[in-house]
């Protein structure tokens, strides 16, 4: 549904005040772009490489491309469920704590193949262009992860004490730790590198 509409549309429906907002449809947009800018880096990556580390590369390439697109379903399914008003408010909320955490592990996903990409085969500092796209993917990346795990915060408090309560508290605090360690771990590998040049 929102998939289909232009991006000035989407950023129309999301600013409406008489609407419900969506962080969670936003965060997954990110993450989508994010991982975009990532392909984008990656596949130039790929052409610079030797032939022994091009089939790691390609792999990688490819979970990251699935993993945008999941997120590119996460942004209609969010907004979906958000703006369903006639669902009872304890389902929405349940839904409300799983989507987000969804969000969070799909980035840090990416933030974890970029990191075992570097670890293995090296992140290259390409031209300013590609250098920019990795950047900006990888503060992208971080910012869908850690606004999805606000969202799971905040709705936290709206949910039951039970099971679904105990995994979305654990799980974010497991997300904020390997999240910030993976992004921190980039961040310092590309800086040496740049120095390096």
């Amino acid at each position: 549904m929102y998939l289909d509409k232009s991006l000035k549309e989407y950023n129309e429906i999301l600013s409406d005040e008489s609407t419900y907002p969506s962080s969670e449809s936003s965060l997954a947009l990110t993450g989508a772009l994010a991982a975009s800018l990532l392909l984008a880096y990656l596949k130039n990556l790929y052409k610079e490489k030797k032939d022994e580390d091009k089939l790691e590369l390609k792999k990688n390439i490819e979970r990251i491309f699935n993993i945008k697109e999941e997120l590119m379903d996460v942004v209609d399914e969010a907004y979906r469920i958000i703006r369903a008003k006639s669902k009872p408010k304890e389902t929405v909320t349940k839904e409300t704590v799983v989507i987000p955490i969804l969000i969070a592990q799909k980035c840090n996903n990416i933030l974890e193949i970029i990191t075992k990409v570097d670890d293995n085969i090296g992140l290259n500092i390409l031209n300013s262009q590609f250098t920019t796209a990795l950047y900006a993917g990888v503060h992208k990346t971080k910012a869908s992860l850690m606004g999805s795990l606000a969202c799971v915060k905040i709705n936290l408090e709206d949910l039951e004490r039970g099971e679904l309560y105990s995994f979305a508290l654990e799980e974010r605090q497991k997300l904020i730790k390997v999240g910030e360690k993976n992004f921190e771990k980039i961040l310092e590998s590309i800086e040496e590198k740049i120095l390096e040049e």
